[in-house]
Parts: C-alpha cells; structure tokens; sequence
C-alpha cells in the first residue's frame, strides 16, 4: 500500500524546494561502526602520533577510524546514562568504544544526518534494564523519511546550524556573566570594592557581629492540616527552596508543624552543612515545614533579606554553617541552632546594604533574561525539528 504523499512531505519547508521525500532505513543512508576498545598504552601511542581523542558513550574507550569529508561524523553514545545521545564529532581518531561512529552515504550531508539522528530519539529502541543499551544492527534498522536532494539537506542543515551558533552565543553570554558575578562578590565581601552614598561620600565602616543580633528565630507553630497542604523544602548547596504541593498529611507523623513566610531565612539543619539556607520566596509564603526546618526573620535595622540571599551564598559563610553541624560519618549532621545565632560575621550598614543588594539583584535579571532568551530558542527549534522533517 503506497504510503500517502501528505506523509511524505514536511510541514514546514523552503519554497524553491519540492516533490515528495523517500522513505528508507539508516542502513540505506549511512554507514554505522562500533568503536573498540584498545589499552592505555595503545592510547598514549595514538595521541604521539597527534590523534585527537574525544569522548563518546561512557568516555575514553577505544580509537577508530573515520574517512568523512573534513573527517565530520556523528557519535551515538549506546550504554548507559549516554544511550540515544548524538554528538557531532570533528577529527580522524575518536575514542568511541561506548559509541557508534556514522558516516553519511553520497548524497547524504552531514550536518543534516546529525540533526536526523536528534529527531529519531534512539534511547527508546535501548533493550535491557540495569544497563540499558542500543546495537548497531537495532539502530540500522530504524526507518526515516528524508529529501533526495543533496542541496534541500545542506540548506535545513544550515539554517539549524544557525539556530545553534545563536545558542552557544547565548550559553557563553550567561557564563560570562556567572563568572563576572562571582568576581565581583568575591570582590564586595571582601571589601575590595565598596559604595558611595548619594553625596558621593564613603559609608562607615563594616561591623562584625554575631547572627543573633541582626536575625530573631520567628516560628510560627500550627496543628497539621487535616486536608493536603503545601509543604515547603530547602535544596542543597543554596539552591533555594521547593515545594511539595498536595502533601498528604496523612504521610507526616507529626502533629504540629510551622508555616514560613515571604522573606524569612530558612534552614535545614540536617543538612545546613551542606548549604540548605535560602529565603523564602513569596509563592512559598503559607507553606508547611517541620520542626527540622527553623526559620528567621531579619532585624531590618540591622540586615535586609534582599542582601541576605547574596551572603548566604558566599562560601566561608558556608564552611561555617559545617563547622557547627557536628557528627561522624554520614550525610545526617545536625546544625546547633545556639551557635549558628553566635557565629559572627562583618556587615555594613543598612544603606550599604542595599546599594549591594540592588547591584546584584540587577546582575542576576541579565542572567535570567539572557537564560529566557536561551530557553525560547530552545523551544523554537524543537518546533523546527518537528515541522522541518516528516
């Protein structure tokens, strides 16, 4: 039964292009070959004779030989966590034991297989379940649609390139920024860089003190919901807090917990060692939380939570969250909430404050906008993928 030409041709396509596409198998487009595995010592003599090593699957595993045009090919990692992944490789020598090397047909460009091969999701045709994995002979077999015409490839290809070029742009412009914000942190806290006030005229100096006298413990104790609720948690290594929405109080042992509210600083003390302190958002606000998740509100005379969230991020503030979490072995090293009022810590005053908080806060709306724009051209070619192939 011939298949419909509707089927045959993509939504979206360039308009000096026409007739329908063929159908075929990847055998027929391409050539596929397993890497294989070869020792440290064959290694070490491959890179002296100038061999460019690269990883694919699992990592550095063995070399093989590609003959491509400008010696351009695609990777499919084909075990584990790296099954079904696609990477454009460029160079003679790869290390690709957990890896298959494909090399397109005549006809067939490069740049557009590699695009083909994102399409067609491979991880899901993986057998196996602890170590899931895809053979050559599986993945030859796999059918896809596609133009005959080597200049229609050529041309989506480079159009998708683009699309690519201008997120690498987007991703080294974040990290730019990432990199500039910690500089410049390091350099604030530090004092290294310092604020005028509006006169032009230096701010006093910073004072050491200890936690307790710019933060007051507030928990607000209420019996445990009896429908579901909002459970409020504190990720790891200052990541912020998350939500667990619906939770089944039924699940909770506890007859009391304590709802948090926007602002306040919040810790696990389980886990503070390991950086679980953020603020809690305004979303978060009416949020449950047991009685290992203490929480602050900030004395705003002497401290502001919009300068708070950068302090908590700075790591000797972090070392000393670890030094007064005691325990052995085992992630479970409980904070002692006294001394985490006592320790000490140098803080300007409130007008200083928030010139450094305003500064931050600024730099971090550049680094979500340029993310958002990151995001959208993400999503704007998985569009394309979809509409540019059948």
């Amino acid at each position: 039964m011939k298949t419909d030409i509707q089927e045959l041709v993509p939504a979206l396509r360039f308009p000096e292009f026409e007739g329908e596409w063929v159908e075929d198998k990847l055998e027929a487009i391409c050539n596929m070959k397993a890497g294989k595995f070869i020792s440290a010592s064959e290694i070490n003599q491959h890179n002296s004779d100038n061999l460019n090593p690269c990883y694919g699957g699992n990592g550095l595993r063995g070399y093989v030989q590609s003959t491509t045009n400008a010696g351009k090919f695609s990777l499919i990692g084909r075990q584990g966590a790296h099954c079904g992944n696609i990477t454009l490789a460029n160079g003679l020598f790869h290390a690709t034991e957990h890896a298959v090397v494909v090399t397109p047909e005549k006809n067939i460009d490069t740049d557009w297989l590699y695009y083909v091969l994102i399409l067609l999701k491979l991880n899901r045709y993986a057998t196996g379940q602890a170590q899931p994995g895809l053979s050559v002979s599986t993945i030859k077999k796999v059918s896809l649609k596609y133009p005959r015409s080597l200049p229609e490839q050529q041309k989506i290809a480079s159009f998708l390139t683009t699309i690519d070029n201008r997120i690498q742009a987007l991703e080294k412009k974040k990290s730019s920024l990432e990199q500039y914000k910690k500089g410049v942190m390091q350099k604030i806290f530090s004092q290294e860089i310092r604020f005028k006030d509006e006169d032009g005229k230096d701010f006093p100096e910073w004072e050491e003190k200890k936690l307790g006298e710019v933060l007051s413990m507030e928990l607000r104790k209420f019996p445990k919901p009896a429908h579901e609720y909002l459970a409020i948690g504190v990720r790891s290594h200052c990541k912020g807090t998350f939500q667990k929405p619906n939770s089944d109080p039924s699940k909770n042992s506890m007859s009391e917990l304590y709802r948090v509210k926007e602002n306040d600083l919040i810790v696990n003390i389980t886990f503070a060692w390991e950086g679980a302190i953020a603020i809690v958002r305004k979303k978060d606000e009416g949020g449950y939380v047991s009685h290992r998740f203490p929480t602050y509100r900030c004395i705003e005379e002497e401290i502001i939570p919009e300068y708070l969230k950068y302090v908590i991020l700075i790591k000797k503030f972090r070392q000393n969250l670890d030094l007064i979490s005691p325990g052995g072995a085992g992630r479970n090293r409980v904070m002692n909430k006294k001394d985490f009022l006592k320790f000490k810590w140098i803080i300007p005053n409130v007008l200083e404050q928030t010139h450094i908080a305003n500064f931050l806060t600024a730099l971090d709306k550049k680094i979500a906008l340029v993310n958002e724009q990151i995001e959208k051209t993400k999503t704007y070619k998985k569009g394309l993928l979809q509409k540019m192939f059948v």
